[in-house]
């Protein structure tokens, strides 16, 4: 029984180290994207559908990821990113 736990516990580490790997690397993918769409203070329909589709690709919203969706919002309800199409 202990071997079987302490198996589970091993592969529940693996699992989740790779998890937060996967989120780092997802999460720069999405800024990546980000910043090349409102380097020029704009954010197009186009550009906000590349956005999405990046942040959806691995069928979860991480809590980073929603940060960074707040603060486009944010941005563009400031005046700092025009949306437009």
């Amino acid at each position: 029984l202990q071997e079987c736990m302490r198996h589970r516990i091993v592969g529940s580490l693996l699992l989740t180290n790779s998890y937060s790997r996967e989120v780092s690397v997802d999460i720069e993918r999405v800024r990546e994207i980000v910043q090349r769409a409102v380097a020029d203070r704009q954010l197009t329909r186009a550009e906000q559908d590349e956005i999405m589709a990046a942040v959806l690709a691995d069928g979860r919203v991480s809590p980073e990821e929603q940060d960074l969706l707040r603060e486009i919002q944010e941005d563009i309800r400031l005046g700092k990113i025009k949306s437009v199409d």
